[in-house]
């Protein structure tokens, strides 16, 4: 049994820099800078390893640059940054510095057009994965954004999402999805080929409910934020669990609809604790 050996808590409730208004998703660099994506802030920010902030870019609106309840973030091997602007219903990227690049997508039901984006992943080639929460699908795009194809509709079978929240993908291209209204993970090839899926409604070890966030490490294990459990459950590549942590409150180690998740390559985790508004960095052997 795993357990807690230390946390590290940023932020706090608030607009200024280092504080948090329900942060939603976060993001780390090779040097483990925290990249942190708020919800209620409209925003993105830059840490540093100890928590220190460095930089922040974005405000409300619709304009390059501006957000509206931007919900993920991903950043590739440039450190360019993608974030899944939620209720603008596209994708914006920036450079390294918060410089707006490029955009893609609109509001709608067709190829390479989101209803609600909540998050943005990327593969080891580059290629952009969307999950398109209220189309209740995956779409892909290659590098500069055009449209490569999709997978996924609504519904409770094998391939079928109800409100998928996010994805994370491994280093055979194998794209892993949280399904929040399922209670399920579902595990694809990167055709979008069904492979798996584990998890049903519960609070027992494997059971789910609300899931959000994911996560893998370099091993390819699967770390798994369920919002209305307030813990984290981590499972081998084939969905079998491993361990859980994690418990509704305030305190070190516990928390408050966990949205967001990420993992070093030391397999630290890093945990966006959403309505705490606050990141917590968990030790864990």
């Amino acid at each position: 049994m795993s357990k807690i050996v230390s946390v590290v808590q940023f932020g706090r409730r608030g607009n200024k820099e280092g504080e948090f208004q329900s942060p939603y998703a976060i993001d780390l660099d090779e040097q483990r800078n925290l990249y942190v994506i708020e919800y209620a802030n409209h925003r993105v920010q830059k840490l540093d390893p100890q928590g220190t902030f460095i930089v922040k870019f974005g405000k409300k609106g619709s304009d390059d640059g501006e957000f509206k309840n931007p919900c993920g973030i991903a950043l590739d091997r440039q450190r360019r940054i993608y974030v899944a602007d939620t209720c603008n219903h596209r994708i914006q990227v920036f450079d390294s510095q918060g410089n707006f690049v490029f955009k893609f997508g609109r509001k709608g039901g067709k190829d390479g057009e989101f209803k609600n984006p909540y998050s943005v992943d990327l593969d080891e080639h580059g290629n952009i994965y969307v999950t398109d929460t209220l189309n209740h699908r995956i779409q892909k795009f290659d590098s500069q954004g055009n449209f490569l194809l999709k997978f996924g509709e609504w519904g409770e079978g094998n391939g079928k999402f109800r409100v998928p929240s996010d994805a994370a993908i491994d280093e055979q291209g194998n794209i892993y999805v949280t399904s929040t209204r399922n209670d399920v993970v579902q595990k694809f090839d990167h055709k979008g080929n069904f492979l798996l899926k584990f998890g049903k409604h519960g609070s027992k070890d494997v059971e789910l409910n609300w899931p959000r966030g994911i996560a893998l490490d370099k091993q390819g294990n699967i770390y798994v934020a369920e919002a209305n459990n307030c813990r984290i459950q981590k499972f081998n590549p084939t969905g079998q669990f491993l361990f859980k942590i994690g418990k509704r409150g305030k305190a070190d180690g516990e928390f408050a609809a966990p949205f967001g998740i990420a993992v070093d390559i030391e397999r630290n985790i890093y945990v966006a604790d959403t309505l705490n508004h606050r990141i917590q960095k968990l030790i864990v052997q």
